[in-house]
């Protein structure tokens, strides 16, 4: 696969030009805090970098430039390494900042536009492992669920141990009971 490790020649960020709040300081902030590639057809690739500043993964994305739908993903694996969090790497700037956690490394990389009290990691789509979340233990970490996800993050995370963590219900008010494991 031909593939550049940064580059604003992507639908992503041709998304993000289409918003005003996005201008170029933005947009340079997002690239450098976030190395978000591109393949020859232009399609977003969103970098997993872990701790040691290796790529470990990338997702492909194809969507459409103008509304930010995404129609496919894909995957690009390292020689084999472990996998990582979207913006793993970041946890050593950030010593003391609160982690926020979500799924969607688009969703990352565009709250971590805005002024927020946390830097922003994602797993990537799929559940993320415990091994995943181990460079979390020691930090602060919110999680921001997708709607009907929050059981499961829930037991992912209680699977983690001494990991201090909060799982917000902003998507969705849990009314049912999660179960826990054992």
């Amino acid at each position: 696969m031909n593939a550049e490790i940064t580059s604003f020649n992507s639908a992503f960020f041709e998304y993000l030009c289409g918003f005003i709040w996005f201008n170029q300081d933005r947009l340079e902030t997002l690239m450098k805090r976030y190395p978000i590639g591109s393949t020859e057809q232009g399609e977003p690739i969103f970098w997993h970098i872990n701790l040691g500043n290796k790529i470990t993964n990338g997702r492909i994305l194809t969507m459409d430039s103008e509304t930010g739908k995404v129609y496919d993903a894909s995957w690009y694996y390292q020689d084999g390494r472990p996998t990582c969090l979207f913006g793993e790497y970041l946890l050593d700037s950030f010593t003391t900042q609160t982690v926020a956690l979500v799924t969607d490394e688009m969703t990352a990389a565009i709250m971590s536009s805005f002024p927020t009290p946390y830097v922003w990691l994602a797993t990537g789509k799929g559940k993320a492992t415990s091994t995943n979340l181990l460079p979390l233990v020691g930090k602060s970490v919110v999680v921001f669920p997708d709607k009907g996800e929050y059981c499961k993050w829930q037991e992912t995370l209680q699977a983690v141990p001494n990991l201090q963590f909060h799982i917000s219900d902003v998507m969705e008010r849990t009314q049912g009971d999660c179960h826990t494991i054992a």
